[in-house]
């Protein structure tokens, strides 16, 4: 099948799937893109893999808010988390329109994540509640790989690049 029509040809789930890999990625790259120029340079890179393999829990967590933090105000909006999340999750075709069941999730989180409650989450607020509640750690969407995922990258790196020092 030519290329132009493969995509189209993508049932609904594979759109909905390809999608969601796609702003999570994007908003992973902008996290990533420290000097905001749309492109990763080698320090942006080793920096960001450095975080992400080696970090210290405030290094990660940094990293992490960054990810959500889309506009890079130092807060996580309700229109943040919306976007966010209605890019990241998967739903369910139903009577309801998925946008509501998404706004009432944000609502959720605000509740429970907000602890100044001024409508936002700052960097403090993730910080506390992510000591709080180890559900919430996830809430937003993975954004640290576990313990087994580094390790397969750090191996797959090693083994490729032989020569690069074991840390």
């Amino acid at each position: 099948m030519p290329h132009k029509h493969r995509k189209s040809a993508m049932s609904g789930q594979a759109k909905g799937k390809h999608a969601e890999k796609m702003a999570k990625k994007s908003h992973l790259f902008r996290a990533l893109d420290l000097d905001n120029d749309g492109h990763l340079n080698e320090e942006e890179w080793v920096y960001g893999m450095s975080v992400l393999l080696k970090g210290t829990m405030e290094e990660q967590q940094k990293f992490c808010f960054a990810v959500y933090d889309l506009n890079n105000d130092g807060f996580v909006s309700r229109e943040e988390m919306f976007h966010f999340l209605k890019n990241t999750l998967v739903v369910q075709q139903m009577d309801e329109d998925p946008d509501e069941g998404i706004k009432e999730l944000v609502e959720f989180a605000l509740k429970k994540m907000d602890q100044d409650h001024d409508g936002k989450l700052s960097f403090s607020d993730y910080k506390e509640t992510l000591k709080e509640d180890d559900l919430l750690k996830e809430f937003l969407g993975a954004c640290i790989p576990d313990a087994k995922t580094k390790e397969s990258f750090l191996q797959t790196i090693s083994n490729v690049y032989p020569k690069v020092p074991q840390f």
